[in-house]
């Protein structure tokens, strides 16, 4: 079953989100105006913002429970 969390972000952040949802598609950064090397994104192919956003909330969450779970140490 999936869970819908509502959370609102500063407009900065969103502009960030929705250039890397664009995958390769993205050319310059939406802050700086300054062009991108595109090798290291989260995703190359272009996907709706809104299921970015959910990966690296679910990612992050995975990433503090584990911290708080095996109190830091690495396995």
């Amino acid at each position: 079953m999936k869970h819908q969390v509502n959370v609102k972000i500063p407009d900065e952040e969103l502009a960030m989100l929705k250039a890397l949802a664009k995958g390769e598609l993205a050319s310059d950064c939406p802050t700086c105006g300054k062009p991108w090397d595109l090798s290291n994104l989260a995703t190359k192919d272009p996907i709706p913002f809104s299921r970015l956003a959910s990966k690296f909330l679910i990612e992050k969450i995975r990433d503090e429970f584990h911290k708080a779970q095996f109190k830091g140490i690495e396995l």
